[in-house]
């Protein structure tokens, strides 16, 4: 890491309201340079809308969101709202995604070679002159990724960045976003219980209302809050099991 271990993103007692409906209910959240943060819990406890207001993209009803002046985001929004159709190239589709163009509609040289570097990071570089159409879901993952880094962003957000892939393609984004844990602060949503507590480093559990954990292991019990129903999560590759419907 560039930065020293210090807080990028600090949210004091945040709430967020739709009318009378909760969505999010008194957050209490610390992210240090470093952290590798998985958010768990069901459909509909409030897990875009916690990344949302980490990126500004909505205002907290209460209280506050304090960002270190370094901060840099790169955001991967979920698979779903990618249309695969857009009739663009691989490389194209990183340097569209860079500040020089989005301000000139131009790039240079410098451009060109980061868009190299990220396809190569991403085992992508041999398909880099390929329709995005012609690309598999795991390869379009990747390719969200690379793209989130192209303007040297120092935190990386995903929203389900392996929703609708199988197994094996689910492992290499999780392989790749461990290996770039080594520069860049991650913060992911995700229903995969099993490759979340297997990889992160702390982990979230969250139905309104936020249970933190600076270790993946024992969580089982704020887990069985936020799902309502008994949850055996043992981490490092084994399988959750729940007992009862849910």
């Amino acid at each position: 890491m560039k930065n020293t271990h210090k807080p990028l993103i600090v949210l004091n007692d945040v709430s967020y309201q739709v009318g009378k409906n909760r969505i999010l209910d008194h957050i209490n959240l610390e992210v240090m340079t470093g952290d590798y943060w998985g958010f768990v819990g069901p459909n509909g406890a409030g897990k875009s809308t916690l990344l949302k207001i980490i990126l500004g993209l909505i205002e907290p009803s209460e209280g506050s969101v304090q960002l270190d002046p370094d901060l840099q985001f790169g955001y991967v929004p979920q698979f779903s709202s990618f249309n695969k159709h857009f009739p663009v190239t691989a490389q194209k589709m990183l340097l569209l995604g860079s500040r020089q163009y989005i301000e000139g509609h131009t790039h240079d040289s410098k451009v060109l070679e980061m868009s190299d570097r990220l396809l190569l990071e991403m085992d992508l570089h041999n398909l880099r002159n390929q329709p995005v159409r012609n690309l598999s879901g795991g390869e379009i993952q990747r390719l969200l990724v690379a793209r989130a880094l192209m303007n040297d962003a120092n935190c990386l957000i995903l929203d389900e960045p392996t929703s609708s892939l199988d197994a094996e393609y689910r492992n290499i984004i999780f392989e790749r976003l461990h290996e770039l844990n080594q520069s860049v602060t991650l913060i992911l949503v995700s229903h995969d219980l099993t490759a979340v507590s297997s990889y992160v480093k702390q982990i979230g559990c969250l139905n309104k209302q936020l249970y933190c954990h600076s270790e993946p292991e024992n969580i089982n019990e704020s887990l069985e809050k936020v799902y309502g129903c008994p949850v055996d999560l043992i981490a490092h590759g084994f399988p959750h099991r729940v007992y009862e419907k849910h």
